[in-house]
C-alpha cells in the first residue's frame, strides 16, 4: 500500500486539508492565520502542529520530517518559537499585566486579553530556534461571550491578524467557524476537518501507530471518524474499559423509565459543567449505538461499530421502525449543536431523553458478548 501525503505528514485522514497546505507552502503562498475547525479529536491540532513542524523543518520538503531537531522539539512542546495557548494557559505578566495563579488559570472561562498581548510581544521578537514563530490558540470559540459579543482579546487579536509580523503563523481551533467571532474568522483561511472514514483511521493506526491489522480495524469501528479518540483506545487498555461502560449508560438508559431517564440527563448536566470533552465523547457513543441500531434494522450488519452489543442492538432494531431510530439520530446530533451554542445543559439532555422512542422494561439483553454483566450504571463521563 502506498504511503498517503497525510502519513507523511504524520496526520490520520484529512488528505485534502494535507495537500492545500502542502501546496501553499509549495507556491509559497502560505496564509498568515488559519482557523482549523471540527470535532474533538478529528484532529485539529495534530494538523496544527505537523503545520508548525512543517514551516521550521530543517529539511525544507514541504512537510515535516519528524526527525530533525526542529520536528522533534516542537513534538514535546519544548521549541522556544511554538506556543499552544488556551484559556487556562499562566499568564506569564511580560506584557505589563500581572502574572496569574494557579487558581486563576483553572477558572479561567475564556481567553484573557493578557494571552493576546504576551502573544503579539513575542511576535514581535525574531525566532529564537526556528523560522517562524507558531501560535496555536487552541479553544477559539472562546473568543466570544456566550450571548455573542467578541472578547476583549479577540479585539485584540485583530491587531495582528490585520497586520501579522511576516515571520508569524496564527493557528486557531475551534469547533466551527460560527463559534468564533466573524471579525476572526474572516480574516483566517478556514480548514474544516470532517470525520475520517474508518478505513483510513486503520490504515493509519498500522502505518503511524504500529497497531495490528485486526485492532486497527476493531478500534477504528469505535471512533466514530475521530483519529485521536482511536488512538486512546489503541494506547490506553482502560479507555476500551470505558467506551464499554458508556455503551452500557446507553443501553440502561433506552429501557429505562422516564424518571430515570432525567436523573441521567441531570447526571450529564453536571458531568458537562466539570468536563465538556468527556460529556461530548458521551454523546457520540449514543450516536454510534444509535446508528448500529438502524444498521441492524437494515440488516446491514458489517458497518456495526459495537459488534460486542450486537444481540441488545438487534433486540432494540426488531422493536423499532426506521423513523423511530432515525428521529433519535437528529435529536442526539442537535443536542450537540445546542451545547455547542450555549444552550443550557440539562434542558438540552432532558428534551434529548423526551425524545426515546419507550421500550419495555426487561426486553433488553444488556451483556456484551464474552463479557459478564456490567455492574449498575456509573454516573456519566465518570
Amino acid at each position: 500500500m502506498a504511503r498517503s501525503e497525510s502519513a507523511d505528514w504524520r496526520v490520520i485522514g484529512h488528505g485534502g486539508a494535507v495537500r492545500l497546505l502542502s501546496g501553499s507552502m509549495s507556491a509559497d503562498r502560505l496564509a498568515h492565520a488559519y482557523l482549523i475547525t471540527g470535532a474533538e479529536q478529528v484532529g485539529r491540532k495534530t494538523l496544527a502542529l505537523a503545520l508548525a513542524m512543517a514551516v521550521n523543518c530543517v529539511a525544507e520538503s514541504q512537510q515535516p520530517c519528524g526527525s530533525c531537531g526542529q520536528c522533534d522539539r516542537i513534538s514535546r512542546s519544548i521549541h522556544a518559537d511554538v506556543r499552544i495557548i488556551d484559556r487556562h494557559t499562566p499568564i506569564r505578566g511580560t506584557a505589563g499585566g500581572d502574572a496569574s495563579d494557579e487558581g486563576q488559570d483553572e477558572r479561567r472561562a475564556r481567553f484573557s486579553i493578557e494571552h493576546i498581548r504576551e502573544m503579539q510581544r513575542d511576535g514581535a521578537i525574531n525566532a529564537f530556534e526556528g523560522r517562524r514563530h507558531v501560535f496555536i490558540l487552541d479553544g477559539a470559540e472562546t473568543l466570544r461571550f456566550q450571548d455573542g459579543p467578541a472578547t476583549e482579546a479577540a479585539n485584540a487579536l485583530l491587531k495582528t491578524l490585520e497586520e501579522p509580523p511576516g515571520d508569524v503563523l496564527l493557528i486557531l481551533i475551534a469547533p466551527s467557524r460560527s463559534a468564533v467571532p466573524e471579525t476572526v474568522a474572516s480574516r483566517c483561511q478556514i480548514i474544516d476537518l470532517r470525520p475520517v472514514p474508518a478505513v483510513e483511521i486503520a490504515s493509519g493506526l498500522v502505518s503511524l501507530r504500529g497497531a495490528s491489522p485486526e485492532e486497527a480495524e476493531r478500534v477504528s469501528r469505535l471512533a466514530d471518524g475521530k483519529p485521536g479518540r482511536a488512538i486512546d483506545l489503541i494506547e490506553d487498555p482502560a479507555a476500551q474499559g470505558r467506551h464499554s461502560q458508556t455503551v452500557m449508560r446507553v443501553l440502561e438508559t433506552i429501557a429505562a423509565s422516564l424518571e430515570a431517564r432525567f436523573r441521567y440527563a441531570r447526571d450529564l448536566s453536571g458531568a458537562y459543567r466539570k468536563d465538556k470533552a468527556a460529556v461530548e465523547t458521551e454523546l457520540d457513543v449514543w450516536t454510534s449505538v444509535w446508528r448500529d441500531v438502524l444498521l441492524a434494522r437494515h440488516g446491514v450488519a458489517q458497518g456495526i461499530s459495537n459488534t460486542d452489543w450486537m444481540d441488545t442492538i438487534e433486540a432494540i432494531a426488531n422493536q423499532l421502525e426506521p423513523d423511530t431510530i432515525a428521529g433519535v439520530i437528529s435529536a442526539t446530533r442537535q443536542t450537540s449543536e445546542a451545547l455547542v451554542s450555549n444552550a443550557a445543559p440539562q434542558l438540552a439532555f432532558e428534551v434529548m431523553m423526551l425524545a426515546l422512542p419507550t421500550m419495555a422494561a426487561g426486553s433488553l439483553p444488556l451483556r456484551a458478548a464474552g463479557e459478564a454483566a456490567l455492574s449498575a450504571v456509573e454516573s456519566p463521563a465518570g
